[in-house]
């Protein structure tokens, strides 16, 4: 079943209103490495969905760029980048592949799952252009590879990597990208983002990604869609979990957790994204059904789950929830004092106000089709 996220839904926020975070600290604002821009970070995780550890050290992922470029050119340059981070220390363990090893330009979001009884990372990821392309271009793929994985002497390695190989393909349910040579970020197409999430009922391997319809009568087609099978070797399309139609272009960064026998979905989107007839926030929103087949259901009515600061409404996105009900994301734009980001990027101050850095960690509570952010200690 395809469930709708539906205007209906987001005239419950009253003008969009809705749980908000606070506004950072500086210190909260600061980057963990002064030298690189990171975004879109995502703990690794064990095929449970916990955060996976190798002793007392947890392991990171991200997309990253050097920080000495305009915020909006780090798309073009992105790379995956692994990370870690042992009693609140985060160390830079470098790009995750070799340069020229991955099928795209660059590479975009996606997720790891660590296999401790293997010893190896999995590692699903979408590969953005075309490796040696002149132009830069707005397709999409969704990769899958693997490598060994060994701790030694605090030094984390990755060795004997596996071909890096598609894992499906959008016919028949969702628009290609595979002729998207131009556009622009926050109104190109999706076919992105890959979460697995394993059903602890049925045992089955699910894969949820950022798409969009394959049939629309309006620019903004954003949807969830969906891949299962008995395991990631396995996988067959399935019709999309949920769709804006009508409502918003992007639904980033979708993911499930399961908690309390019911399935939550979240995803990301951007007030910009969203239909003209349309008001809603940047912020982290979510479903819940009582099963993968849905239906899906709005979280407190709207859809939201919470936002950013009425004073920093660019403060952060792309967040993401564990299993813990602990959520991260990355913060975006700090301080910029009611401006927007395209005015101080059109004077040239981008670098000075963009962050790219993770968030403070915020918490959630999920009772039924309730979702409460709690307050956070300073």
């Amino acid at each position: 079943m395809t469930s709708s996220w539906q205007r209906k839904h987001l005239q419950l926020l009253d003008g969009g209103r809705g749980q908000s975070t606070v506004v950072f600290s500086a210190v909260e604002s600061s980057r963990i490495f002064p030298e690189l821009y990171i975004w879109d970070p995502w703990p690794v995780r064990l095929p449970t969905g916990e955060a996976a550890f190798i002793g007392d050290t947890e392991l990171w992922m991200g997309l990253s760029a050097p920080s000495d470029i305009e915020p909006q050119q780090r798309h073009d340059v992105a790379r995956l980048r692994l990370l870690s981070r042992r009693r609140y220390q985060w160390r830079d363990h470098g790009p995750l592949f070799a340069e020229t090893v991955s099928p795209g330009a660059r590479e975009w979001s996606g997720c790891a799952t660590y296999m401790p009884d293997k010893a190896r990372l999995d590692v699903w990821y979408t590969a953005a252009g075309i490796r040696n392309e002149k132009n830069t271009s707005y397709i999409q793929r969704i990769f899958q590879t693997s490598g060994a994985l060994s701790f030694d002497r605090g030094e984390i390695r990755l060795r004997e990597w596996r071909r890096h190989r598609e894992l499906i393909g959008p016919v028949p349910h969702y628009r290609s990208t595979l002729n998207q040579l131009t556009g622009e970020v926050g109104f190109i197409k999706a076919f992105r983002d890959p979460s697995r999430f394993v059903d602890p009922v049925d045992k089955r391997t699910y894969m949820v990604f950022s798409a969009s319809l394959v049939d629309s009568s309006t620019d903004f087609d954003g949807a969830i869609g969906a891949a299962a099978g008995a395991d990631a070797d396995d996988m067959a399309l399935l019709p999309p979990l949920l769709h804006a139609d009508g409502v918003n272009n992007e639904l980033e960064r979708p993911h499930v957790v399961w908690r309390d026998g019911l399935y939550y979905l979240f995803f990301s989107t951007q007030a910009s994204t969203f239909h003209p007839a349309v008001s809603g926030p940047t912020g982290l929103y979510g479903f819940v059904a009582d099963s993968m087949s849905g239906k899906w259901t709005p979280l407190n009515g709207s859809g939201l789950v919470f936002r950013n600061p009425d004073e920093e409404p660019f403060q952060a996105y792309s967040w993401l929830v564990m299993q813990n009900l602990d959520v991260f994301g990355f913060v975006n734009f700090a301080d910029l004092k009611g401006e927007s980001p395209r005015e101080v990027e059109a004077r040239g101050e981008g670098r000075h106000k963009f962050v790219g850095t993770i968030t403070p960690k915020e918490q959630i509570v999920l009772e039924g089709d309730q979702a409460q952010l709690l307050a956070r200690e300073r």
